[in-house]
C-alpha cells in the first residue's frame, strides 16, 4: 500500500503532486482504518529488496495484465 501511495503522489494524482505523502498516508489510514506506522522507513526497506524497488506495484501490474488477457465474464447480481 505504501508503494501505491508514493506512486500516486509522484504521478500527480492528487493536485498535480502538490499533496505530500504524509497527507496521502493520513487519508489512506482513515479510509481503510489502518495504522501504517513509520511509512518512510517501510518504503526504504521495501526499496532495497533484491526483487526490485516496487515489488507490490509490479505484482499488481502483472496480475492485472493476466486478468485482462482472460475473456471477460459478467455475472448477474
Amino acid at each position: 500500500m505504501i508503494e501505491l501511495m508514493y506512486a500516486l503522489q509522484v504521478s500527480g494524482v492528487f493536485h498535480k503532486s502538490a499533496t505530500d505523502v504524509k497527507m496521502i498516508v493520513t487519508y489512506f489510514e482513515k479510509i481503510f482504518n489502518v495504522d501504517l506506522g513509520n511509512y518512510t522507513e517501510l518504503f526504504e526497506i521495501s526499496g532495497g529488496e533484491k526483487k526490485g524497488k516496487t515489488v507490490f506495484l509490479d505484482e499488481l501490474r502483472c496480475k492485472l495484465g493476466e486478468r485482462l488477457d482472460q475473456p471477460m465474464i459478467f455475472e448477474a447480481h
